[in-house]
């Protein structure tokens, strides 16, 4: 799995490349909550969406897995970034921007 971050600019998103590659049709469909968004090619049928969404939580479980433990994500890919953390609260801790 790949963790991509991409900009929003006067409205519009641009996928890098690599996400293009993925979404190899003209038609795109997205499935999205308050929190999160799922993009897929149009003629993916829903079954192959889970399946590969299937996939994705267990790649998120095992890095939450392995960041609970304070070790560091050997799988972590070359093209991912840091997340973005507010400024350390009273108690010390940052967080995560929101």
């Amino acid at each position: 799995m790949v963790e991509f971050e991409f900009r929003q600019h006067d409205g519009r998103m641009y996928l890098p490349k690599e996400l293009q590659k993925v979404i190899q049709g003209n038609d795109v469909k997205a499935i999205a909550n308050y929190r999160a968004a799922l993009i897929f090619d149009a003629s993916v049928s829903y079954e192959d969406v889970e399946r590969s969404m299937k996939i994705i939580f267990d790649d998120i479980r095992h890095w939450i897995e392995s960041s609970n433990r304070s070790t560091p994500r050997a799988e972590k890919p070359a093209q991912s970034r840091s997340p973005r953390r507010k400024p350390a609260t009273q108690s010390g801790r940052a967080e995560l921007a929101t």
